[in-house]
């Protein structure tokens, strides 16, 4: 069933791909090929670890190479906003540039929402609760 989950996904991508072949809407596009991929790349490591249990560290390195296609398609600022309170230690500057931080951090951090949800699944409904929190947390973000 995961593979063939993963072969429609991919499917509706090469489909998308060659419908809008529109320069306009190339960027758009390729973040799109971006998520879809990741997506599809992660719902595999799931089916890999469920048929083979695979260990953790391969897990990781796994879900490392899924985020590798977001980091690529990511054109957004690489800074963080300062808190208030601690901007008289950076001499009044509102943002903060991370630069290659920024990335690392975006890919850890979908590593672990990856993960963490993989560790509960089999506690029942904590799993659902999870991704619901962390959507929530994703849309608040993005306001």
């Amino acid at each position: 069933l995961y593979l063939c989950v993963v072969g429609l996904i991919l499917l509706c991508q090469g489909a998308i791909v060659s419908v809008t072949n529109d320069a306009e809407k190339a960027v758009p596009l390729a973040k799109a090929n971006a998520a879809i991929n990741s997506i599809a790349v992660m719902l595999l490591l799931g089916f890999v670890d469920d048929v083979l249990d695979v260990r953790w560290k391969y897990k990781i390195i796994l879900s490392l190479v899924g985020v590798i296609s977001l980091l690529l398609a990511y054109d957004g600022p690489l800074s963080v906003a300062v808190p208030h309170h601690l901007r008289e230690y950076l001499n009044g500057a509102s943002l903060l540039y991370l630069g290659p931080l920024y990335l690392a951090y975006m890919a850890l951090f979908c590593v672990f929402c990856t993960n963490s949800i993989n560790i509960l699944a089999g506690i029942n409904g904590v799993e659902v609760g999870q991704s619901l929190v962390i959507a929530v947390a994703s849309i608040v973000h993005n306001i």
